[in-house]
C-alpha cells in the first residue's frame, strides 16, 4: 500500500522553488552593489531587494494552510473524458453508479482492464451508516436496487469487466483512468456528486495519486467479494 502523501503537496513545492529562485536572483544581484552609488546599479539592486522580499512572501505563503488544501481541482466532464479515452486501465470505487449512461461507458470503455467495486450490503458493512444521513431519505432498499442495477450492467459484460464487492472501509469514491486518478468525498448528506468542486485529480506518480491507488489496490485485494458471495446479502442482484 502506497503511504500517505507528503505534507507538501505539488503546488507548494513548485511555489517554494520559485521562492528560492527569487531570492538567489536578488542574493546574487546585490552582490553586485556599486558603493559609489551609480544610478544604473541602484536601480538594479532596488530590483534585486524587491525579488528577495518577493521570494520570502512567496515561501511564507506556499507554506500557509490554504495552500496545503489547494488540491488538483477537476470536473466531472473531464472525469468522462478521461474513462472514454482510456485504454490500459480503468478501476472504479463507488457505492453505486447513478446514471445508466455513465455505467455503459465504463462497461464499454476500450481499457484493456476494468474493474468496478460497488458497496456491499451486508448489515455490518459501510452502507447503511452512508445514506443513515443523506436528506434523500434513501431506504436500504433502494440503495441496494441502485446497486444491483449498477451490477446488471456489468454483469452483462463478464469479459469486459471484473466486478467486486467492497466489505471494507469506503475512504471515498476513486476513480482511475490509465495515468489519470480521480477522487473526491463522500458527504454526509447528499450525493457524491452533487457539487462539482468535490471532484480532484492527480496523476498516478504525484504524491495523492499514488495515495488513492494504493487505497483501490489495497481494498480490492483485502476487502473485495465477487458477486456470488454478494448474492447473500443483496437479494435484488441479478443470478
Amino acid at each position: 500500500m502506497s503511504p500517505a502523501p507528503a505534507c507538501l503537496n505539488r503546488t507548494q513545492k513548485a511555489a517554494l522553488r520559485m521562492a528560492a529562485i527569487l531570492a538567489v536572483v536578488g542574493i546574487a544581484a546585490l552582490a553586485w552593489l556599486d558603493p559609489a552609488g551609480n544610478r544604473f546599479v541602484s536601480i538594479f539592486s532596488a530590483c534585486a531587494a524587491a525579488a528577495i522580499v518577493a521570494g520570502v512572501l512567496r515561501g511564507i505563503a506556499a507554506l500557509t494552510p490554504e495552500a496545503s488544501r489547494d488540491f488538483h481541482r477537476s470536473t466531472h466532464q473531464s472525469l468522462r473524458d478521461a474513462v472514454d479515452q482510456a485504454r490500459r486501465r480503468v478501476h472504479v470505487l463507488m457505492t453505486w453508479i447513478p446514471t445508466e449512461r455513465d455505467r455503459l461507458r465504463i462497461a464499454n470503455s476500450r481499457a484493456e482492464e476494468i474493474r468496478v467495486m460497488l458497496s456491499s450490503s451486508r448489515p455490518e458493512g459501510h452502507l447503511r451508516s452512508r445514506i443513515s444521513t443523506r436528506l434523500d431519505g434513501i431506504s436500504p432498499e433502494d440503495a441496494q436496487q441502485r446497486i444491483a442495477g449498477t451490477a446488471r450492467v456489468f454483469l452483462a459484460n463478464p469479459d469486459r469487466v471484473q466486478l467486486r464487492f467492497n466489505h471494507g472501509h469506503l475512504p471515498g469514491w476513486i476513480v482511475i483512468a490509465d495515468d489519470r486518478v480521480y477522487w473526491g468525498p463522500f458527504p454526509a448528506q447528499e450525493d457524491c456528486f452533487a457539487e462539482e468542486w468535490w471532484c480532484h485529480w492527480d496523476d498516478s506518480a504525484g504524491d495523492w495519486g499514488r495515495f488513492w491507488i494504493g487505497q483501490f489496490d489495497w481494498l480490492w485485494l483485502k476487502s473485495a467479494k465477487d458477486c456470488h458471495e454478494e448474492r447473500n446479502f443483496n437479494l435484488y442482484l441479478p443470478p
